[in-house]
């Protein structure tokens, strides 16, 4: 029987759907992050980084897996980052950089692990809309910086067209800006594929402002990594939209 993913059963519903992303390198309270995870309305973990090699990444997701039943999804920087213990692994195709690596390289790298593994793999169209090069990706990848909406929507018509499962508009992890709410109304209108958007999102206001304009998700992570009970603030948010 073939596994569908919280994201599908979400978007199929018409509801709209919480992840958490976090980042295995990183110094923070885990135990306090999966607590409240497990007790409050997510959908799911995101785990990745983007740092290429994560020591212990195999190990990690089995950790957290012995301390929740949420779906675990992959969300890799890099073909290191692969592990059967994950249910599922968002594969990303980073459309606007002009290395190649990211478009298809890392890609042809983890193609024999990905095959050969239990994951439900879900090709997803990631497209960084950020104006801030100080944010993580920004400063190891060389990015095509968004500079209008012509430019924005060439992305979303090409992330439509293609066989990508969803698209990920992210501002970059650290941003202290969100995607854009004028991209976010423009991509809905286009998509017919989940909307996933991630990045800047610091408190219940700004996310229920970017599901009102159209996201079918939202992800937080470097504001759940410094208040983990923000994790309850952003699931009464999404409830609104069950």
């Amino acid at each position: 029987m073939e596994v569908i993913s919280p994201i599908e059963r979400i978007f199929k519903d018409k509801k709209k759907g919480y992840f958490v992303l976090i980042d295995p390198v990183k110094r923070i309270d885990f135990e306090k992050i999966l607590k409240n995870v497990n007790s409050a309305f997510v959908d799911g973990i995101f785990i990745g980084g983007s740092d290429r090699k994560i020591k212990g990444f195999d190990r990690f997701i089995l950790s957290v897996k012995k301390k929740t039943k949420k779906p675990i999804f992959i969300f890799p920087g890099s073909h290191y980052q692969i592990s059967n213990r994950a249910d599922f692994l968002l594969l990303l195709f980073l459309l606007n950089t002009r290395k190649l690596d990211y478009i298809i390289g890392e890609h042809i790298d983890g193609a024999e692990n990905l095959y050969k593994s239990s994951l439900k793999i879900i090709p997803t169209s990631y497209i960084l809309c950020m104006e801030n090069r100080k944010t993580s990706v920004a400063k190891r990848v060389p990015i095509n910086f968004i500079k209008d909406m012509k430019t924005f929507l060439n992305y979303i018509y090409l992330s439509e067209i293609s066989n990508f499962k969803t698209v990920y508009l992210e501002a970059g992890s650290g941003s202290d800006k969100t995607v854009p709410l004028k991209f976010i109304k423009s991509a809905k209108k286009i998509l017919s594929k989940p909307l996933l958007v991630g990045g800047g999102i610091k408190d219940g206001k700004t996310a229920l402002s970017i599901l009102e304009s159209g996201a079918d998700f939202i992800i937080t992570g470097n504001s759940i990594e410094k208040d983990p009970d923000k994790i309850f603030e952003f699931s009464e948010v999404v409830k609104i939209f069950q």
